[in-house]
Order: C-alpha cells, then structure tokens, then sequence
C-alpha cells in the first residue's frame, strides 16, 4: 500500500507571491525608437505578447516591475500608453490595483 503523502509536501501558492516571482527584476526596452512608446507591467507577460507588440504594431515597449512606482519613474521613462499583462484577477490577488 503506498504511503500518503506528507501533509507539508505541497506550499500553498495563495500564500506566495506569484506575480512577483514571475515578474521581470528590471526595466527592459524593445524597439528603440518607434511610436508610440508603451509601458507594459509584467505580471507574467507572454513572450508572444511582447514580440506582437514590437514586430507587429512597431511600438517602443518598456517592460517594468509588477511594483514599478510609475508617479516616482526612476527610470524616467517617456509613455504614451500603458498595458498590464495577465489577467486583471490576479493583480487584484496582489493588490496591484487598488
């Protein structure tokens, strides 16, 4: 008879920080130069997403920090625009959103 397993084998990921972990750990540009420039928040942005964006519709794509404080913008980034990535649910789960 196999044995069960313990009950601390599997962490719960309500108690993690998922977007966080998943989120990229500094600001990243694609397409320098184009227009209009864009700031995506990345809570667990797609790769086809950013390559859509950048190839496709020729924009300039900052990719910032789920916790990027954009009133302060140390990176003193100029936007047109602004995209969050993944599903808004789950910014509301880390309150990103308030």
């Amino acid at each position: 008879m196999p044995q069960s397993v313990p009950k601390n084998f599997f962490s719960d990921p309500n108690r993690r920080n998922l977007v966080e972990e998943v989120s990229t750990k500094e600001v990243i540009t694609y397409g320098k130069g184009n227009s209009p420039k864009i700031i995506a928040y990345d809570c667990g942005m797609k790769y086809n997403i950013l390559r859509t964006l950048v190839q496709t519709h020729q924009v300039e794509l900052a990719i910032v920090p789920f916790d990027y404080d954009l009133e302060k913008n140390p990176s003193n980034l100029q936007w047109d625009g602004l995209f969050l990535s993944s599903c808004c649910w789950l910014l509301l789960v880390v309150g990103c959103c308030r």
